[in-house]
């Protein structure tokens, strides 16, 4: 539920006059029975302004804090499967994280290219590159969700 609360609350920094989404269908795993193929993200959006247009997926993810100043992004394997999700659709993934405070109003939020991330867990000072703050916007230039 907490996960759940976080996706609302970042997709209220997008801009609905720009973006659109939508949230795939998860597909059951049962008795240890896993499906082929990559995961995909919680949710896909797409990008319309004028003659530019694109779509990208998020993966939300919400802390309480961080556990001796480092935060676990996923497992190993899921960041596979995401590079493997990108490949396979030519669709750039993002994880968009919260940390601290609520998940309704993190304290602080960051916005991390899945293709730029090497480790499955990061420490405070390699996420402060990575830093937002207010609406997402696309630069259709640079192909980049900021």
């Amino acid at each position: 539920e907490l996960q759940s609360r976080f996706q609302t609350f970042v997709l209220t920094l997008f801009d609905p006059l720009y973006f659109t989404f939508r949230r795939p269908s998860r597909e059951r795993v049962l008795a240890g029975n896993f499906s082929e193929g990559p995961s995909s993200p919680d949710v896909e959006l797409r990008f319309r302004h004028k003659e530019s247009s694109a779509r990208f997926g998020i993966h939300c993810l919400f802390c309480a804090g961080y556990a001796d100043d480092k935060v676990r992004l996923a497992s190993r394997e899921q960041m596979q499967n995401y590079r493997a999700f990108q490949e396979e659709t030519d669709m750039d993934v993002y994880y968009v994280l919260g940390v601290g405070g609520r998940a309704e109003d993190p304290k602080e939020l960051f916005l991390l290219p899945v293709s730029e991330i090497k480790n499955e867990t990061l420490n405070k000072y390699e996420l402060d590159s990575y830093r937002k703050s207010g609406m997402f916007f696309f630069n259709h230039v640079a192909q980049k969700l900021q």
